[in-house]
């Protein structure tokens, strides 16, 4: 799988110019395409004479602030002049044109930042990247603040070793894996200290899709998903953390509000998710 066109969503935020920044040095090394795009939404006041008057107004101010922040945004990076972008303005929900972006320019990886924020701030800033995360049917890379893609080595796939269906969507993880010559941890994280027969046949399915990539297989021991994942990442300095979610059951134990699973999503370590 070859990587072609890249969706880097951003609200000229710090942290979204992080992740700019690493989506370019992607872009560069891969010859993809660099789609870099802002949605903004503006509120249809109460019904009243006049109403389509004001919103047509407020959305044409707005979208002249988001030109002129583009224009300041690509004139602070001189590297965009040595790959293909595009800069894309739409008017809606942030997550809703993400998700209708990935189809229309055939998206094969989605870059976004995440914060390390608290409070207020987190529930605002990480909401669009994690709804992304649940509903994108294409891979998403989140990248923390002050990280970087510069030296990725270890790469760890958090596996519960359950049926795939479709083992085609896992070209995705081959593309990164290959992308940064790094090695894959495939990591089972149980309460239990064995693997059931069904899971170990999974396991042998996932060791036939994954041949050629540099690999190694390990089970942890733990009561908690979370900090046995978290663990194994400050033992083996890992990188970058991989999980493959499945609808309402493996992301949601990933992303429930607890510290560890926050641990997880604004460390300093990128995260990809592939829908399986």
């Amino acid at each position: 799988m070859k990587l072609k066109n890249i969706l880097v969503p951003t609200d000229f935020s710090t942290c979204a110019k992080n992740a700019l920044i690493n989506a370019i040095n992607i872009a560069e090394f891969s010859g993809a395409k660099l789609i870099l795009m802002s949605a903004f939404h503006v509120p249809v006041p109460h019904a009243r004479v006049g109403t389509a008057t004001i919103v047509h107004t407020l959305a044409t101010e707005v979208e002249e602030v988001v030109k002129e922040d583009f224009e300041k945004l690509v004139n602070s990076l001189p590297q965009l002049d040595r790959i293909d972008y595009e800069c894309v303005i739409k008017h809606g929900f942030a997550v809703e044109e993400v998700l209708t972006a990935i189809e229309d320019y055939d998206i094969d990886l989605v870059i976004m930042g995440t914060h390390g924020a608290t409070g207020v701030e987190a529930v605002f800033l990480g909401s669009n990247t994690n709804n992304v995360i649940k509903k994108s049917k294409t891979p998403v890379l989140a990248i923390p603040n002050d990280s970087s893609l510069h030296q990725i080595n270890n790469i760890v796939l958090a596996s519960d070793y359950l049926e795939i269906d479709d083992y085609k969507k896992l070209e995705g993880l081959k593309m990164v894996i290959e992308l940064f010559n790094a090695e894959l941890h495939v990591l089972h994280v149980s309460a239990k200290q064995y693997i059931s027969y069904e899971s170990a046949a999974e396991a042998k399915k996932l060791e036939h899709v994954l041949k050629g990539i540099k690999r190694s297989y390990h089970f942890q021991t733990h009561e908690n998903f979370e900090e046995g994942l978290n663990q194994y990442i400050d033992d083996h300095q890992i990188d970058m953390v991989v999980i493959l979610p499945r609808a309402h059951t493996f992301l949601e134990r990933v992303l429930k509000r607890s510290h560890t699973s926050k641990l997880v999503l604004s460390s300093k370590i990128p995260l990809l998710t592939i829908h399986i």
